[in-house]
């Protein structure tokens, strides 16, 4: 089965990419609360929790459309690697290069970082420019590793893992490269980096592996109802709810922290879950051919959503309604114009 053929029985996963970048959106440009009350506010200020949606996503997707190529050769772990590099860099390289010319920064070494995706391992350079780029570090590393990973998960119980990987990335914070800032502060660390996110992408691995079925990866469609769908749904906003009542990013609160790192990404996977195995009304909405161009788009929305593009867009003084429009209509032509023609033409091909 091919990796195209695999991708099209779960489109609304693709429809999901869209929903966890507006969710970004809206945790950097929150809804006044004069529409959406005090409490709607904080909801969407909790928006971070779309890069988690993210993570857990990227280890189920990865899982599931290149588990078997893994298994069969070298080859195919390289030109797995090809294919990530053709669909993330391209955009990235274009994103990375406009806002560094854009700002005035040509000093050596924030090129340096930023271009190799080093930035996301050093305190000084992983929130630079284009901020929400320090995801693609992490994820990066996850595609590095995730061979190693998906043999793994299923012989070796998942907190054993990532013990394994919290004390590599414990070591890494002492060790001496030249650089005060290598794998410093802490927080940035365990927040930012993935040796402290990797059970997000774990969960993911775990979902596709342990619920595949006996007949391989193909979904079944239940005619009850799509009761993981919509339970994974509520208790989705549940914990956005606990996060906003809380404190302002949970993720930097000692209370909040755990449940995000250790309790939300099991129920995203209860979401996912749903998406794949059940026949709802949200994962039919998901796959309609608008939701599938906004997910296909929402990489290069995410890359420009923010500083320093809404300037650069002139988007910095209008209501976030049409900023979040003008947005969506530019990511949909970077992705059509040259997103996809550059991802086509590099990936590897098939043998």
């Amino acid at each position: 089965m091919s990796n195209q053929q695999r991708i099209a029985q779960v489109p609304a996963l693709t429809g999901v990419r869209a929903l966890a970048a507006y969710m970004v959106f809206f945790h950097h440009y929150p809804i006044t609360s004069v529409l959406v009350g005090e409490l709607g506010f904080c909801m969407l200020a909790e928006g971070h929790v779309g890069v988690s949606i993210f993570f857990v996503l990227s280890g189920f997707v990865i899982a599931y459309n290149y588990s078997d190529q893994f298994s069969k050769s070298y080859r195919g772990y390289l030109r797995f690697l090809q294919n990530r590099f053709a669909r993330i860099y391209p955009v990235y390289l274009l994103t990375t290069v406009v806002a560094l010319l854009y700002l005035k920064r040509y000093d050596t070494d924030i090129w340096f970082y930023n271009l190799t995706l080093l930035r996301g391992f050093f305190g000084k350079w992983y929130f630079s420019h284009i901020g929400q780029a320090w995801s693609l570090t992490v994820e990066f590393t996850f595609y590095l590793l995730a061979p190693f990973l998906l043999r793994m998960i299923g012989r070796v119980p998942i907190g054993i893992i990532c013990l394994g990987i919290y004390a590599i990335g414990a070591g890494l914070t002492l060790t001496p490269i030249g650089s005060e800032d290598f794998f410093s502060p802490y927080r940035m660390v365990v927040i930012n980096t993935f040796f402290g996110r990797c059970f997000e992408f774990l969960v993911g691995i775990w979902l596709f592996k342990h619920f595949k079925g006996s007949q391989g990866d193909v979904p079944r469609k239940p005619r009850f109802i799509s009761l993981c769908t919509y339970a994974g749904l509520i208790l989705t906003f549940g914990c956005i709810y606990v996060f906003a009542e809380c404190s302002w990013l949970a993720i930097y609160s000692p209370t909040c922290a755990p449940i995000h790192h250790y309790l939300f990404p099991p129920i995203v996977a209860l979401f996912l879950y749903g998406l794949w195995k059940e026949d709802s009304f949200l994962s039919r909405l998901l796959s309609t051919r608008l939701m599938q161009l906004l997910g296909k788009s929402s990489y290069a929305f995410y890359l420009i959503h923010a500083a320093p593009f809404q300037e650069m867009f002139g988007l910095d003084h209008l209501p976030i309604g049409w900023s979040f429009l003008i947005i969506n209509l530019i990511a949909i032509a970077l992705y059509s114009l040259y997103e996809r023609p550059l991802h086509l033409l590099l990936r590897a091909k098939k043998r």
